[in-house]
């Protein structure tokens, strides 16, 4: 009963390292994905400026773009908190099933 036990372990501990892993991994693509949608709301922002000084017969059309970019970006931002809350919630199960 000892050895399978000891299997048990040895197979739940490579489980939880890959799966912190994972995780790292998938924290990478979120800090990328928060540094892209900086990006976009910075050029959004900058073009609104310029559209707004020169405004002419392209200002309705560029709205609708930027307003469809804009709620884009926000589904996006909204993706990686979701994303990032259940991080956390892995880790403390992580944590957890570590110290049973």
């Amino acid at each position: 009963m000892s050895r399978i036990r000891s299997v048990a372990r040895r197979v739940l501990r490579h489980s939880r390292r890959q799966i912190r892993r994972d995780v790292d991994e998938i924290r990478t693509l979120l800090v990328d994905v928060q540094s892209r949608m900086e990006t976009v709301d910075r050029i959004v922002q900058d073009l609104n400026h310029e559209i707004r000084h020169g405004a002419g017969e392209s200002l309705p059309l560029f709205m609708g773009y930027a307003e469809r970019l804009r709620l884009d970006a926000e589904t996006a931002v909204g993706v990686a908190q979701l994303i990032e809350r259940r991080l956390f919630e892995l880790e403390d199960r992580l944590d957890g099933n570590a110290r049973d």
